[in-house]
């Protein structure tokens, strides 16, 4: 009898210990703890996403946020990736529940400013993320701190990218050309990243201005050529500088601005040096969200809305002059994984108003809104929603 209650008295014991060491081991820290620092071309692998891209392409997709920017991409393989999340007013996240995104393994900050971090907050609360980068700035806006709030109270891993730096996805990585903390310009404290996949490049800057783009010039000019171009500062007078545009020399150039933006972006000088070195320009406020799809070899170029479907090899350079008397929406473009005419939807599956309202918009609003959001027929989606 005694050595019955011995062993039951031990087995109590081990449990209580076993469960107060898990207790302390899953204590939520309040600071996040950057990585030390990693030598230059280090990989850090991440989990592959669940969702499958459509016809084994990557995808590039610059969403229509607005005066903002967001671009997701979706590897082959299936890996993803968010950079920036424009302003915090849904659009990003309704745009990637809208093409079915599960899982985001990389979310990127190329700065602290709002319309470039401020959907991200969103986007971190709903789906799971495998990690976070930024360039280490910082800001002491609300939105900025939520930003890293919810980075901490959801345990995300959290990684500050280096000049040199290589983070992976899937069989491919983004290239860190740049990447600094210290500047009294935020916007030039962008991360400007290259992603290669075959003979096809993409160069992402943030909003770098002048200032880094002649660091480029000097420290990475082998490293800049690109097949596309996301353009700097929304195609602001500040970035894209003429050395610059011609040492990448872009087929195409897209920029993410807001319809009748107060800033007047993009800037007409900027379209003309654009203009000047051959390239193809799109813009979010004039063609909506633009999607580029390639197998390596060659790409296409897929509009919301204003501008025909262009597929072209990586070798040619095409017109920056499009007819644009064929209208297409999004989801009437072959191959795009984004149908809102597919698997029915009703308010339930949104969170917010804005959230609701922009999957309607980007569903061609009133005239197909098969899913019956607008039940009042007054052009606002699911309006008993917060």
């Amino acid at each position: 009898m005694r050595l019955r209650r011995f062993l039951t008295y031990l087995i109590i014991l081990c449990v209580g210990l076993l469960a107060g060491h898990y207790l302390i081991g899953n204590t939520a820290s309040p600071q996040i703890q950057p990585l030390a620092p990693v030598t230059a071309d280090t990989r850090i692998s991440i989990p592959v996403a669940a969702v499958q891209p459509v016809n084994g392409l990557l995808e590039v997709h610059f969403i229509d946020v607005g005066q903002g920017d967001s671009i997701f991409i979706r590897a082959s393989d299936g890996s993803t990736a968010l950079i920036d999340g424009g302003n915090p007013n849904g659009l990003a996240l309704a745009y990637l529940r809208s093409i079915g995104v599960t899982r985001i393994n990389s979310v990127i900050l190329t700065h602290p400013h709002a319309d470039h971090v401020g959907g991200l907050v969103d986007v971190l609360k709903t789906l799971p993320v495998d990690a976070v980068w930024t360039s280490g700035a910082s800001n002491t806006t609300s939105i900025f701190e939520q930003f890293i709030d919810t980075i901490a109270a959801r345990r995300i891993p959290y990684h500050e990218a280096a000049t040199g730096q290589s983070i992976a996805f899937g069989s491919l990585a983004f290239d860190v050309l740049y990447g600094v903390t210290d500047n009294n310009n935020l916007n030039d404290t962008s991360l400007v990243l290259r992603l290669q996949d075959g003979n096809i490049s993409f160069l992402f800057t943030g909003d770098a201005e002048a200032p880094t783009e002649s660091i480029l010039l000097k420290t990475k000019p082998d490293q800049l050529t690109a097949t596309i171009l996301k353009v700097g500062h929304h195609g602001s007078a500040t970035s894209s500088s003429v050395a610059f545009l011609q040492a990448v020399h872009p087929a195409v150039a897209v920029y993410s601005a807001g319809v009748n933006n107060q800033y007047g972006h993009p800037n007409g000088g900027t379209i003309k040096r654009l203009t000047a070195v051959g390239a193809a320009i799109y813009g979010t406020d004039k063609y909506g969200t633009i999607t580029v799809t390639t197998d390596g070899k060659t790409y296409n170029v897929l509009t919301a809305h204003g501008a025909e479907n262009v597929t072209v090899a990586a070798t040619a350079l095409p017109s920056p002059t499009l007819d644009l008397t064929t209208t297409l929406s999004s989801w009437q473009l072959a191959g795009l994984p984004y149908d809102p005419m597919g698997r029915d939807r009703n308010c339930s599956a949104f969170s917010t108003h804005s959230e609701a309202q922009a999957f309607y918009i980007a569903a061609g609003g009133p005239e197909h809104d098969r899913h019956h959001l607008d039940g009042e027929h007054d052009g606002e989606a699911c309006e008993s929603l917060p």
